[in-house]
């Protein structure tokens, strides 16, 4: 179960080229059971993970978004050291020129500044993710339309993000599959919007990272979940 909330505040609105300034802080929360971890759990035993970031985004011309972030990344059972970093992002909303095969492309790259995310060997590490998003909305006209994209993912070490035991991969993971999304139009609006989603993740892993996933390397994730914007 990955809880999770957010808050955006609109610092600015339609100034020359910068549609919108919005500054958002956040928490994510994972609790879970089985093995996996790098050390073994105490107690709070369920509540592996609880991070907490705050992001300034800037969409400019309506379409491309820049963005910092910056992540504190803790373990309530001390499955994991607590290790935080910068994120710098760009991405597009290209569906203006592409249409109903929009691509959403956007870029990451991560910088660790307090200690690491897989080993601690004193090196910071840089991480580097590319992602699309493409998608297509069925029924669109209906009380009841269905959005089915494909966030794709993948993940490399620019610099000694991917190491263990002194060794460091430049690959790092790919991760990808199906999502739905229905908007739950039967909730009143002014409990905001609410839309269920489910899907499929296929994540493939580098040896280093199948290291500390119990030697799994391909694992399918089903997932399922609702959310609601207000």
């Amino acid at each position: 179960m990955q809880p999770y909330a957010e808050i955006g505040f609109k610092l600015l609105d339609t100034v020359g080229p910068l549609s919108s300034l919005v500054l958002a802080p956040g928490i994510w929360n994972n609790f879970h059971y089985g093995t996996g971890t790098l050390v073994g759990p105490s107690d709070p035993k369920f509540w592996f993970e609880s991070d907490l970031y705050a992001k300034l985004t800037a969409t400019w011309w309506d379409v491309f978004s820049t963005g910092v972030t910056y992540t504190y990344y803790t373990s309530p059972n001390d499955s994991f050291g607590t290790y935080a970093d910068v994120g710098l992002s760009v991405g597009l909303n290209d569906a203006k020129w592409l249409g109903d095969f929009a691509l959403n492309p956007s870029l990451l790259f991560a910088f660790e500044t307090q200690g690491e995310a897989l080993a601690s060997d004193g090196k910071r590490g840089i991480y580097m993710g590319l992602g699309v998003a493409p998608g297509y909305t069925f029924l669109a006209d209906t009380p009841w339309p269905i959005t089915v994209s494909a966030p794709i993912t993948a993940g490399f070490s620019v610099k000694d993000y991917y190491t263990l035991n002194g060794h460091n991969q430049t690959w790092g993971y790919v991760s990808g599959g199906p999502l739905l999304t229905v908007p739950l139009k039967f909730v009143p609006a002014d409990f905001g919007s609410w839309s269920l989603r489910a899907g499929v993740q296929f994540l493939v892993l580098n040896s280093n990272l199948r290291a500390v996933n119990t030697n799994d390397g391909f694992v399918p994730i089903g997932n399922i979940g609702i959310t609601l914007t207000y």
